[in-house]
């Protein structure tokens, strides 16, 4: 009976644990730890961890970032790598460095990777200097992740960025690796099944006049642009009305659906006035 009810309160536990995770559609993925951060003057951090890739695709790419977040609702120091991004196939060691004032609050520390590969990372060390300038280490958990991971658990980690909590990617696979700097075992995320979109791309639309092109074109950029902005959103997101002067995102992008659709309504009907004017005065054959 014992056995029972410790079989039914782990498995209790588990169906929280997934009830909890939200699952979510996105080209890139990020896992993270966080800790509350009080100094009087300005100090100095590092992240520093090992990573390394493997893929085929000239855009996919990995990093390791730290990101403060201040007590005043301003965001402090952010740097995920995006600018050196971390495309190497052999383990290297990567450094973040950034600042912390009197304003921060919190450092939110971790690793991100994005489109498809794999994506290695180990060794995860964080330091912050003292008062007499030393960088001196700060305990992270599971560091080099010898606590092995699930497809839907990192432990000690969150899964998401410095925004997000308990957030699954599906596109993105998650593993222990025995290749590994630290220890016996590595952190490998890797993603498949994720199209790369050409966008911002203006005109030669198949099958179409060089001007109605320009405007299909036009109108396919924008609606891919809103559904990435908004695609993972839930019910309560979309209508969420921060005060009586805002506008709901849900309305937001009614607009946006709405406007480029009666634009295109009146230069057709336009064109089809000015076609019935031409034929009434004999000069359209």
């Amino acid at each position: 009976m014992k056995r029972f009810i410790i079989l039914f309160l782990f498995l209790s536990l588990m169906s929280a644990k997934a009830q909890t995770q939200k699952v979510i559609s996105s080209q890139w993925m990020a896992f993270s730890q966080a800790i509350d951060i009080k100094t009087p003057v300005k100090k100095r951090f590092r992240v520093i961890a090992s990573a390394k890739v493997e893929s085929s695709e000239p855009k996919a790419w990995a990093g390791i970032f730290g990101r403060v977040f201040n007590s005043n609702n301003e965001e402090g120091f952010a740097d995920n790598m995006h600018d050196r991004p971390i495309k190497s196939k052999e383990w290297q060691s990567y450094t973040v460095e950034g600042t912390i004032d009197a304003n921060s609050e919190r450092l939110v520390f971790g690793g991100v990777c994005e489109l498809n590969g794999k994506f290695y990372f180990d060794k995860f060390q964080l330091f912050i200097e003292n008062e007499k300038g030393v960088f001196e280490p700060v305990t992270i958990l599971n560091s080099s992740f010898e606590t092995l991971a699930t497809n839907t658990d990192i432990p000690k980690w969150n899964l998401g960025n410095a925004k997000q909590k308990n957030v699954k990617v599906k596109e993105f696979k998650i593993s222990s690796d025995k290749s590994s700097v630290d220890g016996k075992y590595s952190l490998l995320l890797e993603g498949s099944g994720l199209e790369i979109k050409e966008t911002g791309k203006i005109g030669n639309v198949e099958g179409a006049s060089p001007k109605i092109g320009d405007m299909i074109s036009m109108l396919e950029d924008l609606k891919d642009r809103v559904e990435y902005a908004v695609k993972n959103l839930d019910q309560y997101e979309i209508d969420y009305l921060h005060d009586n002067e805002a506008n709901r995102i849900g309305a937001l992008v009614m607009h946006l659906v709405m406007q480029p659709k009666n634009t295109i309504r009146f230069l057709l009907l336009k064109t089809e006035n000015l076609t019935k004017k031409k034929r009434k005065n004999g000069r359209l054959l």
